[in-house]
């Protein structure tokens, strides 16, 4: 029950953590410096990049067809696991600050496909920003983190939509 639990606790944070995974989100550091770290070409690669990660560190996960990476943790070794977590998907997203006006616009696109796909669900998002304040913000903007701030949704009901209304992630 404890694992079961401790799983659904880490894919719904997973499910959060994909736009905050665009944030920073990284490959394994390579011992050598010279060897620059993966940088993931689509949600599905990342994933597998992580995975591989926390498979080296000595996790035993998966990676689930809607792309989270799932585990069975035991409570006592959350914390460990969430730092590797962490650490395996630092730099897998690919550098904002290089984004052409295009790939802004395609990216605002895919969010705001999402809004309204929560809107058709019964999730109204109602402060959609403007194209320009979702550039001027470096993307940290999703429908599903602003209902879920809002209170108006819970990270099971977004595991639960994530097929229907998956969560806005960018490659370029």
């Amino acid at each position: 029950m404890l694992a079961t639990h401790a799983t659904k606790w880490i894919r719904g944070t997973l499910a959060i953590s994909c736009v905050l995974l665009l944030a920073g989100v990284t490959g394994c550091s390579a011992s050598d410096d010279t060897v620059p770290a993966p940088v993931a070409t689509s949600e599905r690669h990342a994933a597998e990049l992580r995975a591989a990660c926390l498979t080296e560190r000595g996790w035993d996960v998966v990676v689930a067809p809607d792309n989270a990476v799932a585990a069975e943790i035991p409570a006592d070794q959350m914390d460990v696991y969430v730092r590797d977590s962490e650490e395996c998907g630092e730099g897998l997203a690919p550098d904002r600050q290089s984004f052409t006006t295009e790939q802004w616009g395609e990216w605002y696109a895919l969010a705001i496909e999402a809004a309204d796909c929560l809107a058709d669900e019964g999730f109204a998002v109602d402060d959609r920003p403007s194209l320009q304040a979702f550039t001027d913000a470096n993307g940290d903007w999703s429908p599903h983190i602003a209902l879920f701030e809002a209170g108006l949704i819970s990270s099971s009901q977004i595991e639960n939509l994530r097929e229907t209304c998956p969560q806005p992630i960018y490659y370029g």
